[in-house]
């Protein structure tokens, strides 16, 4: 988490949240940068474009996603939710991941709900 009034993170990295901060509307309050690269990986895309991304599962649902979910909603058809909460997809760390697939909006589409799939 990037918070830049928390004591324990360094100059450097207060710094860094700073510039993340001004530089990306997901970047608001206390954050995980995996809002930063989600929303890079939205913007880079063309329309119709899809992406898809590991990211822990609290994106979903955690007040410092709450700014990525919205810039998403607007930006993009959420087609696909992947569950990977049981499995153990990195050694060492202890995470729940789950995989979005977005498809980037091409002007006024209609809202479908994703597919979900439980790992």
């Amino acid at each position: 988490m990037l918070d830049p009034a928390n004591p324990a993170l360094t100059k450097e990295e207060k710094e860094r949240a700073r510039a993340l901060r001004r530089r990306f509307a997901s970047a608001r309050g206390t954050f995980d940068v995996s809002v930063v690269f989600q929303e890079v990986a939205l913007r880079c895309l063309a329309p119709g474009g899809r992406a898809a991304c590991l990211v822990p599962n609290k994106v979903l649902s955690a007040p410092w996603g709450a700014a990525f979910r919205a810039l998403a909603i607007d930006m993009a058809q959420l087609e696909g939710l992947g569950d990977l909460s049981g499995q153990r997809v990195f050694e060492a760390a202890s995470v729940y991941p789950v995989i979005t697939v977005h498809r980037r909006r091409s002007g006024a589409e209609e809202i479908r709900p994703p597919v979900q799939v439980r790992g």
